[in-house]
């Protein structure tokens, strides 16, 4: 197992607050299947490089990537140790006299979908761009909503029209924020818990200039474009 191909995988992972991930070998690389602990984001995600050659399942993301990070990656190499089951077991990570062990699960006991509709992705025809300055805004406007109502309750809906897009921040309670941003042939209806939604519209700023870039499916599935992952985030029952 290469070290250098893990390792980034497991930082995006973390960085995006996925918990608990299934890594297995694909057509194209490798399959990512994980979620958080409550289970408002998700991965389920082909990257085009081969991780592993058996399924993975690792039930603490920061666990393993802290001893990862224990280590020289240019220097350490990981050891696999398959589990009776056909899957890996065991994770020695080694340099030197150093080792560090990271014990997996199997794939059945991680949080993770099994599938995703085919309709969940980002191309020409359905991606949003929020702007750095937008993000910026919507990251104040959600700031100032959070002073009152109950956080439990808080959401963020989002509204394509075909010409432009509403985004309204509820607070929990009575109050809201509601703007419209000019983006045109959108035609989507999204609504998410402010949290998990506001953590991924961050993360996919970080990467890609400022610019949160995502889109929603027609069953309201949140999709937003990372660095190496694009990140789900699930809608919330109204």
């Amino acid at each position: 197992m290469d070290i250098k191909h893990l390792k980034p995988v497991l930082s995006e992972l973390s960085f995006v607050g996925i918990s608990e991930v299934v890594i297995e070998p694909s057509e194209t690389g490798s399959l990512l299947r994980g979620s958080n602990a409550d289970k408002s984001l998700l991965i389920f995600f082909n990257v085009t490089m081969s991780i592993t050659d058996k399924p993975l399942g690792v039930k603490n993301v920061n666990a393993l990537l802290s001893r990862i990070n224990l280590f020289d990656e240019e220097k350490a190499a990981i050891e696999v140790i398959n589990s009776s089951e056909g899957n890996i077991g065991i994770l020695n990570i080694k340099q030197g006299r150093k080792k560090a062990s990271y014990r997996c699960h199997s794939p059945s006991q991680i949080q993770a979908p099994r599938s995703m509709p085919s309709d969940v992705e980002i191309n020409d025809s359905n991606a949003i761009t929020f702007s750095k300055e937008y993000v910026d805004q919507l990251n104040q406007a959600i700031s100032s909503m959070s002073y009152t109502g109950e956080k439990e309750k808080r959401t963020v809906s989002i509204k394509g029209n075909g010409a432009s897009i509403e985004v309204t921040i509820f607070d929990g309670s009575d109050d809201s924020f509601v703007d419209e941003v000019e983006i045109s042939g959108i035609d989507c209806r999204g609504l998410y818990d402010v949290s998990p939604f506001s953590k991924l519209m961050k993360a996919s700023a970080t990467h890609n200039e400022g610019n949160a870039i995502f889109s929603i499916s027609s069953n309201g599935i949140g999709l937003f474009r990372v660095d190496l992952l694009d990140v789900v985030v699930h809608p919330t029952v109204a």
